[in-house]
C-alpha cells in the first residue's frame, strides 16, 4: 500500500512540474507537455528535491472559486497593464513588496508565487523558503495605498488556497491571524475558539 502510495506521490510530483513547466513557456502545445515530462523526470531522478507533502484535504468547490478570481484577476490585470501603456502621463515608479505568508508548505507557498506572477503588473523576484516570504516586483506600485492594495491581494490569494487545499494547521495559523487583525475566520470548524477549547 505505501508502495502505492510513493508511486501516485511521485506521478503528481511529474504533473506539477510539467504543470509549471507549461506555465514558464505560457503556451500549451504538445512540444512543451512531452518536454515538461522529459524535464519533470529528469529532474526528479537527478538532482535532491525536498518532500512535497501533497495536500491531506481538496475542497472543489473553494478551488472553483479560487479559479474564477484567478481568472477575473487576470483580466483586470491585464487592463490596469495596458492603461499603464497606453495613458498619456509616465508610469510611476515600481516597489519590490515583502509578504510573509501563514503556510509553512512549500507547495502552498510555490502555488501562491505561481499564482501572483501570472497576474500581469506582478512578477515574484525570490522566495525565502525557510521563512515562508515573497519578494513581488510590483509595477506602477508607489504610494502606501498600491503597496497595501497589492500585500491583500497576494494574502487572498493565499486565503483561497487554504480553503481549497491548506491543511488543518494552515487553516488554524490563518485563522489566529485573521482573529487577532478583528476579521472572520476562513472555516469556523477550525476556529481560534474551537483549538482554545480543545487545549
Amino acid at each position: 500500500m505505501s508502495k502505492a502510495r510513493e508511486l501516485i506521490r511521485q506521478f503528481l510530483l511529474v504533473v506539477l512540474l510539467v504543470a509549471v513547466w507549461i506555465f514558464l513557456w505560457d503556451t500549451v502545445t504538445i512540444t512543451h507537455v512531452v518536454t515538461g515530462v522529459i524535464v519533470a523526470i529528469l529532474t526528479t531522478r537527478l538532482f535532491y528535491l525536498p518532500p512535497v507533502e501533497l495536500p491531506a484535504r481538496f475542497n472543489v468547490f473553494h478551488f472553483l472559486y479560487l479559479l474564477g478570481w484567478f481568472i477575473v484577476s487576470m483580466i483586470h490585470g491585464s487592463l490596469h497593464v495596458a492603461w499603464v501603456a497606453v495613458r498619456p502621463k509616465p508610469v510611476n515608479p515600481g516597489s519590490v513588496i515583502a509578504v510573509e505568508l501563514h503556510t509553512r508548505s512549500d507547495l502552498l507557498t510555490t502555488l501562491v508565487g505561481q499564482i501572483s506572477g501570472l497576474i500581469p503588473g506582478t512578477f515574484v523576484t525570490e522566495i525565502d523558503r525557510a521563512h515562508s516570504v515573497l519578494y513581488l516586483h510590483v509595477l506602477n506600485c508607489n504610494t502606501p495605498e498600491t503597496i497595501e492594495a497589492n500585500l491583500q491581494q497576494t494574502r487572498k490569494i493565499e486565503i483561497l488556497l487554504i480553503k481549497a487545499m491548506g491543511s488543518p494547521h494552515d487553516i488554524e495559523v490563518m485563522n489566529d491571524y485573521l482573529v487577532s487583525e478583528g476579521k472572520e475566520p476562513i472555516l469556523k470548524s477550525w476556529s481560534l475558539s474551537n483549538r482554545r477549547r480543545r487545549s
